[in-house]
């Protein structure tokens, strides 16, 4: 499917445990240290505090290419990098570029104790879950998650440097997500290490 080539708007997540202990109101000063140190390699913006909303971004740090935010859900929170212009080279390339940036991200929070005031948490190696956020160029089609499973087999395997991994799908309202799921799970420096080689 040529068009899934082209997708330039996607988001990738990954969740944090315990859940009880991420605060997204610790996490906004340290969106706000990003942007002034630069840590990220995009140009961000401005940071958006949503802490009110019970689900969605309640955390959201603004950049010109993409965006990334703290999110809620009735059963998880995640870290999540939303993809929302296009970029050079194919989806396979950005994909790469955008997990890269994410698992960063996540290992920066991981390790700054300012975004610990309820207790340490991690961001679990045993999921990333894939959204696009196109439906001309991912229409919700059987064709469609046949194209973006094959896909991101492929960008798993180089994702966790192993060829067992399971992608499952799932559609929620007009959006269908996808897991990328191990049989055995690295930590987050070996992922980023597996997706520069």
């Amino acid at each position: 499917m040529e068009s899934l080539n082209s997708l330039a708007r996607y988001k990738l997540t990954i969740f944090a445990e315990p859940a009880a202990a991420v605060s997204a109101k610790a996490v906004i000063p340290i969106f706000h240290k990003w942007i002034r140190e630069h840590s990220i390699d995009d140009l961000l913006i401005d940071v958006a505090d949503y802490t009110h909303l019970p689900s969605g971004p309640n955390a959201l740090l603004v950049g010109h290419e993409a965006n990334l935010a703290i999110e809620a859900s009735s059963d998880a929170i995640g870290l999540c990098y939303i993809r929302k212009r296009n970029t050079t080279g194919d989806l396979a390339e950005s994909l790469t570029r955008s997990a890269t940036t994410l698992l960063e991200a996540a290992r920066m929070l991981e390790s700054d104790s300012e975004a610990m005031p309820d207790g340490n948490f991690t961001f679990q190696t045993d999921k990333l879950v894939f959204s696009p956020n196109d439906r001309l160029l991912a229409p919700n089609t059987a064709e469609t998650a046949r194209a973006v499973e094959k896909m991101l087999e492929t960008f798993g395997e180089k994702l966790h440097g192993t060829n067992s991994v399971t992608i499952d799908s799932q559609t929620k309202g007009q959006q269908p997500t996808f897991s990328i799921t191990p049989k055995t799970c690295v930590s987050l420096d070996k992922l980023i290490e597996n997706l520069s080689s």
